[in-house]
């Protein structure tokens, strides 16, 4: 028997959409006249509760045989949004629809918020990017040299592909005002709608007009920040999309910053509004909304997802079990050869005792990766600039670790901090990396896991700091996984490094060329592979030896496996 605290619900009232319930049944209801499902018990809790509307939650439209395979598998097309009156007791409808055995699960519309702090001073408005190469403490006071992703190193070998769609889940990407051309060229765009016609689903996906994303909280196709005058958190999603995507080089007369790909595409998923609080707006982010894009972005071709936003779940919240319904659309997402990666959260002791036993949802989940924030001196963020005790949360959930304080971005140069600004860092690494890989071996089937995997194990380890305990000074950042870095800072160099065995002269193709690139270099004096000679290590083996010719030459053209993802896993003897 679960017993909810109700106290708790109603003094953390915005912690769901009232009115909104979302469950999931046993069976498919109909839907044909309101308020009735065909389901006696279901349909007499629904006039207890005043049902105004039931909404299936995901169709099928679109989804090609594959989908729709996985779509019936996970039970998408079970999943329904009733609207009650506003006064409803919600915590209590949850109750009452969950002890009936023809419904799976019951839940609230959850409230998700980003996951950032804003500094508020005006002195961040200049200074470098130090995130992707940390030069010293000349620009920074305090940095430490090349405490950085290795972004330098990493577009040596992949700048990034215009077929890679990144999916911004998010508060909108600003394109209005652009006038550096900093983001306006690097949005996706659905060409079936933007060559088709005005107020018709030209791609029958159930979205119309969709022609550069969708705004999941109004349904419609205006994607734009809303209120970014007065409202300094609904340009979230501009700053994210400016880490991973900012044109770059001399493709915009080299204006403003350098995004972490050079040319993937940013697909405009927003699904946040405003609770106004007098003249602020607490920015939240809808479940069914962020539910509805990750399916959304799953189905129009994205392969990598960002989510910097997320809820603390823990034993003390009065809601321990939400989130089933992202978690859902997580799995399809997974399943769909999607990577998610997911900010761990910016944390407070006093608020959450213990929060970082469980953490933020949706890092913890087991379909994404979660990403905590480092400082320019390689340390975890133990106070963000914005409010006292905000830190970069940790515990058993936490991946990795990447820059998150003090982070140039977009409009105007402004700055961002928090795990919302390091969530983007990985997600953009995995963006090269996941393109790099399809270069090489196009027909590979990988997994997220595999990805993940390796961001983890080419992380950069035990570069963090110590903390005093008693008389006694321990190091947080310990070889292998920890809770305060997980398995370390993200370094995209070697994360590439780690995909492109095989390829010794950094083509971006495996071939026979690569054969005869490598005797050249070990019996001709020809020059060694490039930019590392792990890039020549194809049967994976630390050192470049003709064996590698061998196993090249049984891959191209006898057969044999392809060069596999090749990284030191620390945990293994």
């Amino acid at each position: 028997m679960i017993i909810i605290n109700h106290t708790i619900a109603q003094q953390s009232n915005m912690d769901f959409e009232p009115g909104k319930l979302i469950i999931k049944s046993n069976q498919a209801l109909n839907l044909q006249v309101t308020g009735y499902t065909g389901i006696s018990l279901i349909d007499s809790l629904n006039q207890l509760f005043g049902v105004i509307s039931i909404e299936q939650l995901f169709t099928t439209a679109g989804l090609d045989p594959q989908k729709l395979e996985l779509y019936n598998q996970i039970g998408l097309g079970r999943i329904y949004v009733l609207t009650l009156p506003d006064t409803t007791d919600i915590l209590n409808a949850v109750e009452a629809y969950k002890n009936l055995s023809e419904i799976e699960y019951a839940e609230p519309n959850m409230y998700l918020r980003p996951l950032d702090v804003y500094p508020c001073d005006d002195f961040f408005q200049n200074g470098a990017q130090w995130g992707l190469y940390n030069r010293d403490s000349s620009i920074w006071p305090g940095c430490k040299a090349r405490a950085d992703i290795k972004a330098p190193e990493a577009w040596q070998i992949e700048k990034g592909d215009t077929n890679l769609i990144v999916g911004i889940i998010d508060t909108g990407i600003r394109r209005i005002y652009d006038y550096d051309g900093e983001l306006r060229n690097r949005v996706w765009v659905n060409y079936a709608e933007r060559n088709g016609l005005p107020g018709v689903d030209d791609d029958s996906n159930a979205y119309t007009d969709d022609s550069i994303g969708w705004n999941f909280v109004n349904n419609s196709p205006f994607v734009e920040p809303e209120f970014p005058n007065i409202c300094p958190g609904c340009l979230h999603g501009t700053h994210i999309a400016a880490i991973i995507g900012s044109e770059t080089d001399s493709t915009n007369d080299c204006w403003d910053i350098a995004g972490i790909n050079w040319k993937c595409k940013l697909m405009n998923l927003k699904v946040d509004y405003c609770i106004w609080e007098d003249d602020y707006c607490d920015n939240v982010f809808s479940e069914i909304a962020i539910a509805r894009a990750i399916w959304y972005a799953t189905n129009m071709g994205a392969k990598v997802l960002n989510l910097s936003f997320g809820a603390v779940l823990s034993r003390w919240h009065p809601l321990p079990d939400s989130f089933q319904t992202i978690e859902y659309v997580l799995t399809g997402a997974y399943n769909s050869d999607v990577v998610s990666i997911a900010a761990m959260g910016n944390g407070k002791e006093f608020l959450y005792p213990g929060w970082w036993k469980l953490g933020y949802y949706p890092g913890f989940s087991t379909y994404t990766l979660a990403v905590g924030a480092t400082d320019c001196e390689d340390n975890r963020v133990i106070h963000f600039e914005e409010l006292d005790y905000w830190q970069s949360s940790y515990g058993d959930s936490l991946d990795l670790v990447a820059p998150g304080h003090d982070i140039k971005t977009l409009p105007e140069e402004s700055y961002f901090e928090g795990t919302s600004a390091s969530t983007p860092f990985v997600a953009g690494i995995a963006s090269l990396v996941i393109t790099h890989r399809k270069k090489l071996i196009p027909n590979e089937v990988l997994t997220p896991g595999d990805f993940y995997e390796v961001l983890r194990h080419t992380a950069d380890d035990t570069v963090g700091h110590t903390y005093w305990e008693g008389d006694t000074l321990y190091p947080e950042d310990t070889p292998c996984f920890d809770k305060f870095y997980g398995w370390g800072r993200a370094n995209a160099f070697k994360a590439l490094v780690a995909v492109s065995h095989g390829d010794p002269n950094n083509d971006s193709k495996i071939e026979s060329i690569d054969i005869i690139y490598l005797i050249d270099y070990l019996f001709k004096g020809g020059p060694p592979p490039v930019p590392v000679s792990d890039m020549g290590d194809a049967n994976c083996d630390k050192k470049v030896s003709v064996g590698d010719t061998v196993y090249l030459i049984n891959y191209l053209f006898k057969g044999g496996s392809a060069p596999s993802l090749c990284y030191t896993d620390c945990s293994q003897p």
